[in-house]
């Protein structure tokens, strides 16, 4: 099973000490070198543009809201939103058809159930919901619905071609996602009409349904 998982099935294994003696040979210029190779190749993707620093660690002190359902439906919104842009401006007509920017009003109703007192939530909660439910799965059907009309359009060339397919992979996990949070937010007030999300995405259609 361990000659499975790491890939070396019948071939013979390196010493106990090989990590080691690779990891001796890393040196600090080496690891620079590296980084400079990848993200050139991030920025020729049009992935990132270098500008930024990210730190990955085992853990990272950050502020971080607390996932109240209608924050969720924000983030919805908000996500969904973003990556269709990111997926317009890859193609290069800078927006696509039947696709509504409805961040505006989704903000709007976030900060209001946020502002309710605890009279208003009894009273103004579920029918408020109601209608931010109604952008959220507004918002994820036009994201589906970009999806599957681009699903044919290629890029310029063939790292054109592999950004979309990077930023499409994005979208339909987010879009799949999106499902989940939207019916947990409507399950107290309402029936979504959004489909059950799968409990995993194929990879040969990432498109969910």
């Amino acid at each position: 099973m361990l000659r499975q998982f790491a890939d070396f099935y019948c071939d013979p294994v390196p010493k106990h000490d090989a990590f080691n003696r690779s990891f001796n040979r890393l040196t600090p210029e080496t690891l620079k070198a590296v980084n400079g190779v990848v993200v050139r190749a991030a920025v020729d993707l049009g992935l990132e543009d270098g500008t930024k620093l990210r730190v990955d660690t085992t853990v990272v002190q950050t502020d971080i809201h607390h996932p109240s359902d209608n924050t969720l439906l924000w983030d919805v919104v908000r996500v969904d939103t973003r990556l269709v842009g990111r997926l317009a401006k890859a193609l290069k007509p800078q927006r696509i058809t039947g696709f509504r920017d409805r961040r505006r009003s989704a903000r709007r109703w976030m900060y209001e159930i946020q502002r309710m007192t605890t009279r208003q939530r009894h009273d103004q909660q579920t029918g408020t919901y109601r209608d931010f439910v109604g952008i959220a799965e507004e918002v994820v059907e036009n994201a589906r619905a970009a999806l599957e009309m681009t699903s044919k359009t290629r890029g310029e060339d063939m790292l054109a071609d592999m950004v979309i397919a990077a930023i499409r992979e994005q979208s339909a996990f987010a879009v799949w996602e999106s499902v989940r949070s939207i019916r947990r937010a409507a399950a107290c007030s309402m029936e979504s009409r959004l489909p059950t999300p799968r409990s995993s995405i194929p990879f040969s259609n990432p498109i969910p349904t």
